[in-house]
């Protein structure tokens, strides 16, 4: 078996960082939870593995949507489940679980607390909290100055600005906050000044983002094609924090969206990817891209061509469809009392690693 396990340089200690691994996503297909379990076989585990024979502890903590369903798991998708973080725990000096919005079976407080976290992998906990299920109550690790924050608790946000400013932990015992919640809207809108003191890193939003303090780490695997083109993976960091890295999943199902002249390009492209041709209709008549065309259908079963026109705007210009993106279409239309707050917003320092 390939190994993909990534060289970095020795810590004491080494925090990894993964989330929203949606376990049984597209209908519980066989095919791709194998994509999903290969980046742990091939690349994750024998990565803890290589730090550990180096003498490093591992803590290795996932922030949130473990499972794809709020409603069912499916008990092959959940028996494989069970035995992978059944393994993660026996080689990671600690494993700690945040319970994410497709966790449970309800987000509100005024239902059971009911969540696949809890019924699938609750008998790995013990006593030495070297596996770790946070799905009601913060959890704290005052020794390193951590905090983790389940979503069921604090779906409401107005609640945990409250408790960390006006109750037990306004004394800023923590450095650093791991949660799973839209850093990109909820916090960085309404909160971001009351977090400046602190590291937040979090699940839930799937594409990552980095903005000063706030860190929404994205999902470790491609999941649509929203991700097209983009790297997905996990993080590592030692024991202050510092030395935060990107590592890009180079085992599991991607997306790819071409365009045009991309499709003569060479692309690391595996054959069980996603892959889309937007083809002007000018080109899809021509020699070269015919063969071409043929030549990628034998490669890739899972491919689309799609043809493309030319986008028209109100004032009489245009633009090739292939190459305007939302950002675009939204700068030409966004009112002037707007403009200034667009412009600043567009500006932001969108998914760095990509």
């Amino acid at each position: 078996m390939t190994s993909h396990a990534t060289n970095i340089n020795k810590l004491d200690s080494m925090k990894i960082l993964i989330s929203d691994t949606h376990f049984g996503c597209r209908q519980n297909s066989p095919t791709w939870l194998d994509s999903q379990m290969k980046f742990f076989d091939e690349q994750l585990i024998p990565f803890i593995q290589q730090q550990k024979k180096s003498g490093e502890r591992v803590y290795l903590y996932h922030l949130g949507d473990v499972f794809d369903s709020r409603a069912s798991v499916n008990l092959f998708v959940a028996d494989r489940v069970k035995r992978l973080f059944g393994r993660l725990k026996h080689i990671c000096d600690r494993v700690i679980i945040i319970g994410g919005n497709h966790d449970y079976y309800s987000p509100t407080e005024n239902d059971d607390n009911v969540n696949s976290l809890r019924l699938i992998l609750g008998d790995l906990e013990d006593d030495y909290h070297n596996f770790v299920i946070v799905d009601r109550e913060n959890y704290e690790r005052t020794d390193e100055r951590e905090i983790f924050i389940p979503w069921f608790r604090y779906y409401d946000f107005d609640d945990l600005v409250n408790e960390l400013h006006n109750g037990k932990y306004n004394e800023k015992n923590f450095d650093r906050i791991f949660i799973h919640n839209d850093l990109t809207v909820t916090l960085e809108n309404r909160y971001r000044e009351l977090f400046r003191d602190y590291e937040v890193f979090s699940g839930h939003i799937h594409t990552p983002k980095h903005v000063s303090n706030l860190h929404t780490l994205g999902s470790v695997f491609a999941l649509t094609f929203a991700d097209a083109n983009q790297r997905r993976g996990f993080y590592t960091m030692n024991d202050d924090g510092s030395d935060f890295k990107f590592h890009a999943n180079e085992c599991s199902i991607k997306f790819w969206r071409w365009y045009n002249g991309d499709i003569f390009g060479n692309y690391p492209a595996d054959r069980n990817d996603y892959v889309e041709l937007y083809i002007s209709q000018d080109n899809m008549s021509k020699d070269s891209y015919i063969q071409r065309m043929r030549e990628l259908s034998q490669r890739y079963p899972n491919m689309n061509i799609l043809p493309i026109t030319s986008y028209h705007f109100d004032d009489g210009s245009s633009t090739d469809f292939e190459r305007y993106d939302i950002q675009d279409i939204c700068a030409q239309n966004i009112p002037d009392t707007l403009k200034e707050k667009f412009d600043k917003i567009s500006s932001e320092d969108y998914g760095k690693e990509n």
